[in-house]
């Protein structure tokens, strides 16, 4: 039986009509695998990929706890939400403008906030500083920006 348009028009065989989106859906993917970094770029994290190949330059620095509040979602229940400002030891090039006074929040690996477990491992708390490294996007249409910290490290 055929899949057909309104009035009749044009019969599609539905075997077809699978086949193309199964393809399509394949080409997606494909889309979006990672590729092999540049010379003095890094990938980026395991994240997810949106917006095809992208590469990062990596800018090391410091990051300062400012806040540690529980997650305001009922979802969330249990997570926290850590908020804090970032300094690079290198001054960025000026199309990412001044991170003073920026707030940045805190997300591990896949994106989840972190628990009271891994808050009270890592003594995460208001005044703490930590390294950090700010990847920031320089080749493709991902996430503009990343943070690595030293416990995403294997």
């Amino acid at each position: 039986m055929a899949a057909t348009w309104p009035r009749g028009e044009i019969a599609v065989p539905r075997q077809l009509l699978l086949m193309l989106i199964v393809a399509v859906v394949g080409l997606m993917l494909t889309a979006c695998s990672r590729p092999a970094p540049e010379k003095g770029e890094s990938p980026a994290p395991d994240t997810k990929i949106v917006g095809g190949p992208c590469s990062y330059q990596d800018h090391p620095g410091r990051a300062k706890i400012l806040s540690v509040t529980p997650a305001p979602r009922q979802d969330q229940k249990g997570l926290f939400e850590v908020r804090f400002s970032f300094q690079p030891q290198e001054p960025l090039e000026e199309k990412w403008g001044s991170l003073k006074g920026r707030r940045f929040l805190m997300t591990l690996k896949g994106g989840r906030l972190p628990d009271r477990e891994f808050l009270q491992r890592h003594d995460l708390k208001p005044g703490k500083e930590l390294e950090c490294t700010l990847s920031l996007i320089t080749k493709g249409t991902c996430t503009p920006w990343i943070f690595q910290w030293p416990f995403d490290r294997p």
